[in-house]
């Protein structure tokens, strides 16, 4: 009988100590998420869709749209493109890029709340199409400024993993200390649609999020 109470004995021991551990690390991170105001900086949003047709089978059009978002220190841009490959006729693309003045700012509290604070000025459009020469518009626009506040939860997945849950989605913890804060998030989905007996198309999408926000 002893040498069985003793294995177990260590791993009662084993599992407290862990769940200790845990209890420990998700205090500390969340007095990190909770001290004080972040900032995003170098983030990256990118949002793809791609749809192809087929006729009896055979690939005939493939379509695809692509939404950027890139962030950087006071500075956005929005890229919105889109790609039509059709059998027999030559590709047309177009493309929509937005300049801004940005700033968003995330403050976080013990209770599941947090705010933001965005400011925004676009500043200027460039517009690419097949065909036609590139154009960039200068725009004067007033900054446009909100605040908001939304409901923000916090999941300890495993031992090495922790999700936080955004506006954005659940995003995976890739980092955090107490000046950096690194989010991520890839997904992707593929789903078959029958139009009618002849035409059938797949519609792929996917999502990648790389947030770094600062203090």
């Amino acid at each position: 009988m002893k040498k069985i109470i003793l294995p177990i004995t260590i791993f009662i021991i084993t599992i407290a100590a862990c769940t200790k551990e845990n209890a420990n690390k998700d205090d500390e991170y969340k007095n990190y998420l909770t001290k004080a105001e972040w900032t995003m900086s170098t983030s990256s949003i990118i949002n793809d869709t791609v749809t192809e047709h087929y006729t009896n089978g055979q690939p005939d059009e493939v379509f695809t749209l692509r939404h950027t978002t890139t962030i950087g220190t006071g500075t956005r841009k929005d890229e919105m493109y889109q790609l039509q490959q059709e059998v027999g006729f030559a590709d047309y693309s177009r493309k929509e890029t937005y300049q801004y003045n940005f700033s968003i700012r995330y403050k976080f509290n013990e209770g599941g709340v947090y705010s933001i604070n965005q400011s925004t000025q676009l500043v200027s459009l460039t517009y690419e199409q097949t065909g036609t020469p590139v154009t960039t518009a200068p725009i004067t626009q007033p900054t446009a400024t909100s605040s908001e506040s939304k409901s923000w939860s916090w999941q300890n997945i495993d031992d090495m993993k922790y999700i936080l849950t955004l506006d954005l989605g659940s995003l995976e913890v890739a980092s955090i200390s107490e000046n950096t804060l690194i989010l991520k998030l890839n997904t992707s989905d593929s789903k078959t649609v029958v139009i009618n007996p002849q035409e059938t198309k797949i519609v792929k999408t996917s999502q990648a999020i790389n947030i770094k926000m600062i203090r």
